[in-house]
């Protein structure tokens, strides 16, 4: 073998090799851009998958915020209505009062009641614009008790306090109202709103 004949031989293995060894490196090319096509292809898919959730997850939220706020706004419409409710019951006390003959009868009761309780000597606290009538009560009625001339701040009844001033027995609307507060309360939300 000749020289040119080896150089022929060296140049055509060497071709050869290079050949192998760019085929080899377009293999290893064509096998990264097809791993890197498929990781782009799953990182869109797992983007567009966490953005649903996300997206889902963020309309749960807002629905459930939603329904909260709203269930916040029906309790305080309802809490405005049963207000309101007491507020007529107030109006309806203020009424009750400027019917004089059934007013001094309520009046005469709770005075009755708050003396019998607290002992003769008593002294009886009634609004001021009840004060002339709770005075004719005591007189007329003989009631072991005397009426303060300092009015007490009650919607009507009476507030007795006890001879030595310790001892109290409240007989008025106010205490009325408070006592059965609870009761009227769900008289007036059943009414309003049933059973619900």
């Amino acid at each position: 073998m000749g020289r040119d004949e080896l150089r022929q031989e060296v140049l055509r293995k060497a071709r050869d090799e290079a050949g192998a060894v760019r085929r080899q490196a377009e293999k290893e090319a064509a096998e990264i851009i097809s791993q890197a096509e498929k990781n782009r292809k799953d990182a869109v898919k797992n983007a567009e998958h966490d953005a649903r959730e996300s997206v889902e997850r963020e309309k749960r939220e807002r629905l459930s915020t939603a329904r909260l706020e709203a269930k916040l706004l029906l309790a305080e419409a309802r809490e405005e209505l049963i207000r309101a409710a007491e507020e007529e019951l107030f109006k309806h006390f203020a009424a009750f009062k400027k019917k004089k003959a059934e007013y001094a009868h309520f009046l005469e009761k709770r005075i009755h009641e708050g003396v019998k309780e607290l002992g003769n000597g008593a002294v009886v606290h009634v609004a001021e614009d009840d004060l002339e009538l709770a005075r004719k009560i005591v007189k007329d009625k003989k009631i072991s008790a005397s009426v303060s001339d300092k009015a007490a701040e009650v919607l009507g009844g009476a507030l007795v306090v006890s001879k030595d001033g310790r001892i109290r027995c409240d007989c008025s609307f106010n205490a009325i109202l408070e006592e059965n507060r609870e009761q009227f309360r769900k008289i007036a939300f059943k009414t309003l709103f049933g059973n619900k």
